[in-house]
């Protein structure tokens, strides 16, 4: 079995459970239902969800049950897509190995360099694993951390297993911030309404627990008083009481009278005492983000090694950092490393990640999704040129593992870089390209009118500006009913040229299939143009452009009279997706 869990969570070190008593009833409750369930741990940052969920999957670990954790990392840490799911993943295997089919499919989330296969194909992937991992004599218990920033691909994965193993032997506790839940994570909870899923909110210790974990936590009794002054001022949250217990420790019980208004003042004391060489390795440390590989910080231009090691053992013994494996450290809280990098000036921490980059670039250069991270956050006008092609390769990952959101920042901040012409329309066709994927239409055809205004002042690229707008199937493009006369006028220039090659044809392919989609309903000639671009697809046997005919070709037939046709296209599309 896999104690699941690298660090506690809200910067509780381990130790006994207090309070929660009713939550653990709750949970063990759960966890003696037949098939998946999932519960969903709502609370504050600080609440201890990840103490609960620890101190849990301990218990459940003790009566033989497989269980692994997996965290889903800050939106500004360059990790991969379903980055939470891929730790899950790689402590179970590392107890139970998946049979080498399922290892060659899982590959992706198992190592860091093999290519993303489709996101279908790797859920299944998942999927066959986890039937395999989970045998008849055991349960598994999955903690997914901080499902609030959680990307697409790890709640699609999620919701996939929900639906797919819904009489498995598994328990999914997936921990999170109300405050900070994205929209995509409603989706996600109306997506398993019906399924065996269950709420579970954390809320403020009462007098009598606060007072109990001032006492653990502090070493020193504390009076009636003092616990409920500590309790009203905090809300009763966890994180905020072992603040507090700690300055109790060093600066005496009437601290705790004097509670700063905010968590972080009180991490900013508490990082004030160390010596100054320390403060300054835990401030290149947050640089780098919360999860630090200590080689990259060590890489760091003009470091002492000594120092940075005194540095990060400061740190640990002061409960700021944690060591979850040989050569990491991580920030104990989320709000440590954020407290270190804001109060780091800008022009300072635009320094910081330039030399990041740079150590990246000697000990990590396959990390692809650090690097763009990185030398995105230290482009300055002199170094933009060298940034942006480490930006673009991040991006071209994202796009590649699905994560289209992720592919469209850094597309984004790419563009904000670069200062000619050419480069520019290269990269608002790639973004246009990620938004359609992502289903962001309004976005995807505005950027495709930028990406046909800068084509037309090149005097060159406008078809591919035309048809840009690139997912393999796409239900509608159109904002409103109304035709863009002006774009359709172009498609329709750009048509008037036969084609001569093979890439002429192909181009022709996507410009009848994008003058299907534009003119959907108000032209009877899309019946000749999906006709023609289907034939062109098939005759190049391209399976991304022959899909798109198909789609194309299905809007046509999708009017009450030919509605027998759509079926063939419908299966063939399956086909073809498979």
């Amino acid at each position: 079995q896999d104690g699941g869990r690298d660090a506690p969570e809200e910067g509780e070190e381990g130790g006994e459970l207090i309070g929660r008593t009713a939550e653990l009833a709750a949970l063990h409750a759960v966890a003696e239902t037949a098939g998946l369930c999932t519960v969903w741990l709502g609370g504050d940052a600080g609440a201890g969800k990840s103490t609960l969920a620890e101190a849990f999957a301990r218990r459940l670990a003790d009566q033989g049950w497989l269980t692994a954790a997996g965290q889903c990392p800050e939106t500004d840490g360059g990790a991969p897509p379903a980055w939470a799911w891929s730790e899950v993943l790689r402590r179970l295997a590392a107890g139970r190995p998946p049979a080498d089919d399922v290892a060659a499919r899982l590959a992706p989330l198992l190592t860091d360099d093999t290519p993303a296969t489709g996101r279908f194909l790797l859920a299944r992937a998942v999927e066959d694993y986890l039937v395999q991992a989970v045998r008849a004599d055991t349960r598994l218990l999955v903690v997914l951390e901080d499902v609030h920033r959680a990307d697409e691909e790890t709640l699609q994965l999620l919701r996939h297993l929900a639906v797919r193993l819904a009489s498995a032997k598994i328990m999914i506790i997936a921990t999170y911030r109300p405050a900070e839940a994205a929209d995509h994570l409603g989706a996600t909870w109306a997506a398993l309404a019906g399924r065996q899923t269950h709420r579970l909110d954390l809320h403020g210790l009462s007098d009598d627990e606060v007072a109990q974990l001032l006492r653990e936590r502090s070493g020193r009794e504390v009076d009636p008083v003092t616990a409920r002054t500590v309790a009203e001022r905090t809300g009763g949250n966890p994180l905020f009481v072992c603040e507090t217990a700690r300055l109790i420790v060093t600066d005496g019980t009437p601290a705790a009278r004097a509670l700063p208004p905010g968590v972080r003042d009180l991490i900013r004391r508490r990082i004030a005492r160390l010596p100054a060489t320390a403060r300054t390795t835990l401030r290149d440390a947050a640089v780098i983000g919360r999860d630090v590989d200590v080689d990259v910080l060590l890489a760091l231009d003009g470091v002492d090694e000594e120092a940075v090691l005194e540095g990060l053992e400061a740190g640990v013994l002061t409960g700021l950092l944690t060591e979850p494996a040989p050569g990491r450290v991580r920030f104990a809280h989320v709000l440590v490393r954020e407290t270190l990098y804001e109060d780091t000036p800008g022009i300072r921490r635009i320094r910081l990640h330039g030399r990041v980059f740079g150590a990246l670039e000697r000990v990590r250069p396959g990390d692809v999704s650090a690097l763009g991270h990185h030398a995105l956050a230290a482009a300055t006008p002199s170094t933009a040129g060298r940034a942006v092609p480490y930006v673009v390769a991040a991006a071209e990952k994202a796009a590649a593992l699905h994560a289209y959101r992720e592919a469209e920042s850094f597309y984004r901040g790419a563009l904000d870089l670069v200062d000619d012409d050419h480069r520019r329309l290269d990269l608002l066709c790639r973004l246009v390209g990620v938004q359609a994927n992502e289903g962001n239409v309004m976005a995807a055809r505005e950027n495709r009118e930028r990406a046909i205004a800068v084509a037309r002042r090149l005097g060159t690229g406008l078809t591919r500006a035309l048809t840009a707008y690139e997912a393999p199937v796409t239900w509608s493009i159109q904002p409103d009913r109304q035709v863009d006369e002006a774009f359709v006028a172009a498609v329709r220039e750009a048509l008037a040229e036969e084609p001569s090659s093979e890439a002429g044809e192909e181009a022709r392919c996507r410009l009848l299939a994008t003058l299907t989609f534009e003119l959907e309903g108000h032209d009877e000639g899309c019946e000749a143009f999906s006709a023609e671009a289907l034939r062109l697809a098939r005759k190049l046997g391209r399976t991304e452009l022959v899909c798109l005919a198909l789609n194309a070709r299905y809007f046509v037939l999708l009017t009450p009279h030919r509605r027998a046709e759509l079926e063939a296209v419908g299966r063939e599309l399956v086909e073809l997706g498979d």
